[in-house]
């Protein structure tokens, strides 16, 4: 059952989930904020129960929608609560995917580096350096 509320689920530990709260707390709305932190949760319990067409995390519900795949919860959760972060015309919502785009592949590239144990303080720099495209 989805609730009145929206919910967003996710990892505690990735923040791809965060990105959809930023659009929350922009909106003014609350929302049920469903953290991870056991798999045997998510994988045993939650996953095939899950509405999603696509279940896996970050997952966002709400009323009649129930979407996966944290770019899509972005776009979405602004669509319902606060369009006008999407842009008010064809340009500045093309500005905005772009932007978006753009971060979301950059976050992709820093979690890589953030998550893998043998990268240097070198790599890092570099990787901030570049750009993500």
């Amino acid at each position: 059952m989805v609730e009145s509320k929206p919910t967003i689920g996710y990892w505690g530990i990735r923040g791809l989930g965060q990105y959809a709260r930023y659009v929350f707390e922009a909106a003014g709305v609350e929302y049920v904020d469903k953290r991870y932190t056991d798999g045997t949760e998510w994988f045993g319990k939650d996953k095939p129960a899950s509405p999603c067409l696509l279940p896996n995390l970050p997952y966002f519900t709400y009323k009649n929608v129930a979407i996966s795949e944290s770019d899509s919860i972005v776009r979405q959760a602004a669509r319902i609560f606060k369009p006008e972060l999407l842009g008010k015309s064809d340009a500045e919502q093309a500005l905005v995917d772009n932007i978006f785009s753009f971060v979301m592949k950059w976050n992709a590239k820093l979690r890589t580096l953030s998550y893998q144990a043998d990268v240097t303080d070198e790599q890092r720099a570099k990787a901030l350096s570049e750009s993500a495209v």
